[in-house]
């Protein structure tokens, strides 16, 4: 069964496709002919755009108080909870291995 799963990068805060438009796709290991997504492939570009805005954000998350560092975890948390059962069916077939392991 082939999967729509197409990742693409966050870089300052964007989703965006990879500079060169290359994408890697992932197979599920129980069974190489299946598809189980595409995962961006990012360019020597992506990278220092990433790095880039890194270092830009740096100062301002420093001089952060720890009330808005732990708001801005706790969000990040949220984000990351929130579709978690898909992310797990997806991660598991790409690992070849069952939900409860």
């Amino acid at each position: 069964m082939a999967s729509d799963l197409t990742v693409d990068l966050i870089i300052n805060g964007e989703w965006r496709a990879p500079g060169s438009g290359h994408y890697d796709a992932v197979s599920n290991p129980a069974s190489p002919d299946e598809t189980v997504g595409l995962v961006a492939s990012a360019s020597r570009e992506d990278v220092r755009a990433a790095i880039d805005a890194a270092s830009a954000a740096q100062p301002d998350w420093a001089a952060a108080g720890y009330l808005e560092r732990a708001a801005g975890l706790r969000r990040m948390s949220e984000a990351v909870q929130e579709g978690a059962e898909a992310r797990a069916r997806i991660l598991t077939s790409e690992n070849g291995k069952t939900l409860k392991e």
